[in-house]
């Protein structure tokens, strides 16, 4: 379910602009059916710039968090860019084994070159 709140009671006749909070409720989970496996990809900028403040700890630490939720019946890959697109964990079953694989793999980036944000989209 989705509320928006208004900043102040009215909206302006003029038009302008209007502030809103967005409070967003997700559906409560059906225990008794278990989601759909997931399969996806994680997308990892590496480029020179994610050398400053802890940037790429974050995004690194972000990565293999996201991996942590992933079921054994989900698959996940890993792809990193800087000025090159690169397959860091090519897409697989989300196992034990290919979990620990990924934070070695992920903990050996380091921030290089440029940025080629489309090649990282592509």
């Amino acid at each position: 379910m989705l509320t928006l709140i208004p900043h102040r009671p009215s909206i302006p006749a003029a038009g302008g602009i209007s502030h809103f909070a967005a409070r967003i409720v997700a559906p409560a989970a059906n225990a008794l059916s278990p989601r759909p496996p997931l399969d996806v990809a994680l997308i990892l900028d590496r480029s020179g710039s994610m050398g400053a403040d802890d940037k790429i700890d974050l995004a690194k630490r972000a990565v293999l968090s996201a991996i942590e939720l992933l079921g054994p019946r989900d698959r996940f890959a890993i792809i990193a860019y800087d000025n090159k697109v690169g397959v860091v964990v090519a897409s697989g079953p989300a196992s034990r084994e290919a979990k620990q694989a990924a934070r070695v793999a992920v903990d050996a980036l380091q921030p290089r070159g440029g940025t080629n944000l489309h090649g990282g989209w592509q």
